[in-house]
């Protein structure tokens, strides 16, 4: 096996899927290339902002060609996984399911086309996301690096970096308004897995979107999607304290105006849940 067939190539693995190569020799999440990898992560963000403070405009550019760029990648990436038949069935290639795959399209639309309404629950997400996926460090369960690696780390990077750059570079803050179209957003996509997930079960596969069919935590039991949602409210409850901490009496105030309406929406979010535990274990 020549290197442009390992770095391209699909092969099937135990069960008879198509995956690309993998030797198992990495050493995933405790990975020296892991950690490396973090790293750059967290210096191209800091170059990017110190960068943008001198030259705005040439940043808001870059910013936009890459996002462009990484569009089209994982576009590309997408439809040759669904002609080759990599996914089984075929069309799992051609919509996007997984957060990241959606906020790797939406984020270069909501940026180059400036959609303000949805900007920042956009940005938020991608992050998010990016997080998750970078911390996880299963890129590196491999010693040899296909080109699959390399397309999925540097869309993650994206997905961090640029919204961080982006809102750092315009002074932008997240409002409560932000915080609930971010819950909206996220529960308009889990509808989106739950439904995929849902008939992918029907039809005898195993899929698992957003999480939502089985537990990867070692709590959680039947209800585990409550953990994912308290682990996702903390870190929205202090990424949005973080982002406001220079405005404390607004954003007090803010709390006690809406009081009413965030605990009407909280009870909201605990029954549509529940509802979304029930569909994913329907078929299971």
């Amino acid at each position: 096996m020549n290197f442009f067939e390992k770095f391209f190539g699909y092969f099937k693995d135990e069960s008879g899927s198509l995956e690309p190569y993998t030797d198992g020799l990495g050493k995933g999440f405790m990975d020296i290339r892991h950690l490396i990898w973090v790293i750059i992560a967290i210096i191209i963000v800091i170059i990017l902002v110190k960068l943008s403070k001198k030259n705005k405009t040439a940043i808001t550019k870059f910013c936009k060609y890459v996002l462009i760029f990484m569009f089209l990648q994982r576009f590309i990436n997408q439809m040759v996984r669904a002609v080759l038949m990599i996914e089984n069935p075929f069309w799992r290639a051609i919509f996007p399911i997984h957060l990241c795959t959606i906020m790797i399209y939406l984020l270069p639309i909501v940026v180059v086309f400036n959609l303000e309404k949805i900007k920042k629950p956009v940005y938020y997400l991608s992050v998010l996301g990016g997080v998750i996926t970078i911390l996880d460090g299963d890129y590196f369960s491999s010693l040899f690096l296909p080109f699959s690696v390399f397309e999925g780390t540097f869309a993650h990077t994206v997905l961090v970096a640029f919204p961080i750059v982006l809102m750092k570079m315009n002074n932008e803050h997240f409002t409560l308004k932000d915080v609930k179209k971010i819950f909206i957003i996220l529960g308009i996509i889990a509808t989106w897995a739950t439904m995929f997930n849902m008939i992918l079960l029907h039809m005898g596969h195993g899929p698992n979107y957003l999480y939502l069919v089985r537990n990867m935590l070692p709590i959680g039991g039947k209800y585990f999607v409550y953990i994912y949602l308290a682990i996702f409210t903390i870190i929205l409850i202090t990424t949005y304290l973080l982002n406001n901490i220079k405005r404390m009496k607004q954003l007090v105030s803010d709390v006690n105006n809406n009081k009413y309406k965030i605990l009407l929406s909280t009870v909201l979010i605990i029954i549509y849940t529940y509802i979304l535990i029930i569909l994913n274990n329907l078929f299971m």
